[in-house]
């Protein structure tokens, strides 16, 4: 079990519109930002997010009664963690048209059922290794 406690945290509940789908992008670039992220890896983490929010808004559009999702973002030293908690995530990453472009998007997806049935889909992002600035060496 990983005792390590984040260094930030931000918690959304939203119920699902893809309208809101802006405050999510919006929430993920802040906290990036303000944790001094790459910009690239801020991005593929929205993209990655994003694209998984949308495909369990259809789906509960199609086999269900809204409810509502959260969504946390835990900031560590060395990544950024987004996690989303839905109440029927089985088969979600398998079964997504985009599964490749999202497993290409994070450094690790980790989805967990807990005893009550609750679904937790995390994706992880490492801090990309940041070059030096200034002139390249021997040129």
């Amino acid at each position: 079990m990983n005792t390590e406690l984040p260094s930030a945290q931000v918690s959304l509940a939203f119920s699902p519109d893809p309208a809101l789908l802006g405050v999510i992008r919006g929430a993920i670039s802040m906290v990036a930002e303000q944790n001094q992220f790459a910009e690239a890896d801020a991005l593929n983490l929205i993209f990655v997010v994003e694209q998984t929010c949308r495909a369990i808004i259809a789906e509960q559009d199609q086999h269900q009664p809204a409810e509502t999702l959260r969504l946390r973002l835990d900031v560590f030293p060395d990544r950024l963690e987004v996690m989303l908690e839905d109440g029927d995530l089985e088969e979600l990453a398998e079964a997504s048209p985009d599964g490749y472009l999202v497993a290409r998007g994070v450094d690790r997806v980790v989805q967990e059922q807990t005893e009550e049935g609750v679904g937790w889909l995390t994706w992880v992002k490492y801090r990309s290794r940041q070059q030096p600035e200034g002139p390249a060496s021997g040129r």
